[in-house]
């Protein structure tokens, strides 16, 4: 007979309590659209449709099998923060916006896709988000990449 090593439960990893996240929670929605039926961080697959305020363009799609499979998690991680946060203040003023659009948030993740190739070919299995101390923790990612103050963040984290 097996018995547990201790009574207390195994806190979750900060992915698996990321998993059902949604990935527009920050984000205005068009109207109408059901939450339920939003992108969660766990899908392969992200929806960014529901929050393009253009209804006539192309619907984004954020498609993670064209990630390395080990690199995937890492760049999951930015990306959400990325579509969480603002832009830092200094950067707002410049830009004149509060935050990087959806269609900013694409470009930015195809560019991603291309350095995640770059290091798969190199072997660096331990990449530099890794490195940098930012692999599956959201709020050193916010405080490290991108400007973000606490409130969305600290909600369901």
């Amino acid at each position: 007979m097996t018995m547990p090593l201790s009574d207390e439960a195994v806190a979750p990893s900060p992915l698996q309590r990321l998993a059902d996240v949604v990935v527009l929670r920050a984000r205005p929605l068009q109207h109408g659209i059901d939450p339920v039926s939003l992108s969660r961080f766990a899908d392969w697959a992200w929806s960014l449709a529901e929050a393009q305020p253009d209804q006539h363009t192309q619907p984004i799609m954020l498609y993670w099998s064209t990630f390395p499979s080990a690199l995937v998690d890492d760049f999951k991680v930015f990306t959400l923060a990325a579509l969480d946060c603002p832009y830092p203040p200094t950067l707002s003023r410049i830009t004149g916006l509060e935050q990087a659009s959806v269609a900013t948030v694409l470009l930015w993740f195809k560019r991603l896709r291309v350095f995640a190739a770059w290091l798969q070919q190199r072997k660096l299995r331990d990449p530099l988000l890794g490195r940098l101390g930012l692999r599956g923790d959201l709020p050193t990612t916010r405080a490290r990449v991108h400007y973000c103050p606490e409130s969305p963040w600290e909600q369901g984290w």
